[in-house]
């Protein structure tokens, strides 16, 4: 593998605390995000960010609601938060994620209402996977 090519690699896969960043693919970070914002993740299921040009991503997973936000046990709801960011700047430390959260004012601009939680989770993988 040619030098460059490892050097890009390296620095777009970045693994901190068990959890790995790569570029356009999303990350688990439900654990973390529960764990170090209390209250405003504990109805998620699931949490999960993404990283691309211009912006991270936030999807959340919201059981037993409908598009109204009204309560129902038959669907789930994936919410889509985006977050700006600099250019070149990578999530490499449990702060840089942590200070990404604390953006997050649980708003979303975008969502959509499935059927199951599998479903959430295949619109979150995208076809390249989640770490």
């Amino acid at each position: 593998m040619p030098f460059l090519a490892f050097v890009i690699i390296f620095f777009l896969t970045l693994k901190t605390n068990n959890m790995k960043f790569e570029f356009g693919k999303a990350t688990d970070i439900t654990e973390f995000a529960k764990k170090n914002f209390e209250g405003m993740y504990e109805e998620y299921e699931k949490i999960y960010i993404t990283t691309d040009t211009n912006d991270y991503h936030i999807l959340r997973i919201l059981k037993g609601y409908d598009e109204d936000y009204e309560t129902n046990g038959d669907k789930v709801i994936i919410e889509h938060q985006m977050i700006g960011k600099a250019k070149q700047e990578t999530i490499n430390s449990m702060r840089k994620l942590k200070s990404i959260l604390e953006e997050d004012d649980g708003g979303n601009y975008d969502y959509e209402v499935k059927d199951s939680v599998d479903e959430c989770i295949e619109i979150v993988d995208g076809g390249f996977g989640i770490n």
